[in-house]
């Protein structure tokens, strides 16, 4: 059973694990790996999993898929942790079918991005959460990422959208400390908040007051993402560096290179002995050896 917005605030803290989906050779789901993958990421500390949101491959999957997914998500999680489901669309109308399909499928929540492609004024993504928030009775995390989605919350908006029954949290991933400062002053007293940045930004936003990462590299290494989390939730922030510091190889050739992150992820996965299968078209499969062999040094301490 789905836990409550109230029941699930106090237990989102810490790891949340955005999940590849892992696809055969054949471009088919592989069940097997994603539900060998949801146990190992909570036998090392993860802490909230995702299943199905960006980097899950959400926009490459069909609707069915879709759930199936989500069931697999929160079967084999058997209630040890929360499954916070991706649910973006293009419109209200099909987010709050993919909301639906989560609840209905046992999600503790949805994740909720604003319309994308059609970049909406603030009314517009305040009418799209109320009515996601009239249409689901689980939790609902907003997904704030300027960069991707060509909209910014205002503190203004942020505050108003945290007054809703349902949203419990905020997944902030507008890369500038200003913003995260002034939304978490806006808001905070309303709704945690998760650092979108995942370990890198974990320091900055754990002493702004952010209880939480979403992280992609945790598919990689959950057991440096959840060390992030105890060396921030302690104060041990010169630790919370060193880290940074070790991930940064890793992060930097996310940025500089024209490779898709999905496709670097799912190489680190299998560098690291994980299965996490191949991507979907139009994502490009393998690598160039020269960046093989970079991201082969800059996973070097980490996995």
């Amino acid at each position: 059973m789905s836990l409550t917005p109230g029941d699930l605030t106090p237990r989102l803290r810490g790891v949340q694990c955005a999940m590849v989906t892992p696809f055969r050779p054949d471009g088919s789901l592989d069940e097997q790996a994603f539900r060998e993958h949801v146990d190992f990421l909570i036998e090392r500390g993860v802490h909230v999993l995702t299943p199905v949101g960006t980097t899950g491959e959400f926009s490459h999957l069909t609707p069915e898929e879709h759930r199936r997914v989500i069931a697999w998500a929160v079967e084999e999680a058997a209630g040890r942790v929360p499954v916070i489901a991706g649910a973006c669309a293009l419109s209200t109308r099909m987010t709050i079918e993919l909301c639906r399909a989560a609840q209905d499928l046992g999600a503790d929540g949805v994740l909720v991005a604003p319309p994308l492609y059609l970049p909406p004024s603030e009314d517009d993504i305040q009418r799209h959460y109320e009515a996601v928030n009239e249409a689901v009775e689980i939790g609902i995390m907003l997904y704030h990422f300027p960069n991707l989605h060509g909209v910014s919350f205002s503190p203004e908006l942020c505050a108003r959208l945290a007054a809703l029954s349902g949203v419990v949290a905020i997944k902030e991933t507008s890369l500038d400390p200003g913003a995260f400062e002034q939304l978490i002053a806006a808001a905070g007293d309303r709704m945690v908040f998760f650092s979108g940045g995942g370990e890198f930004l974990a320091p900055f936003a754990y002493r702004a007051g952010g209880v939480g990462m979403t992280s992609s590299l945790a598919n990689v290494a959950p057991r440096l993402s959840a060390q992030m989390h105890v060396h921030c939730v302690e104060g041990e922030y010169d630790e919370a560096m060193q880290l940074v510091g070790l991930i940064a190889p890793f992060w930097r050739l996310c940025i500089d290179s024209d490779i898709p992150t999905i496709t670097l992820l799912k190489e680190a996965m299998r560098l690291a002995g994980r299965d996490g299968g191949v991507v979907r078209a139009p994502l490009p499969q393998g690598l160039a050896n020269d960046v093989r062999r970079r991201l082969e040094q800059s996973l070097r301490g980490i996995i």
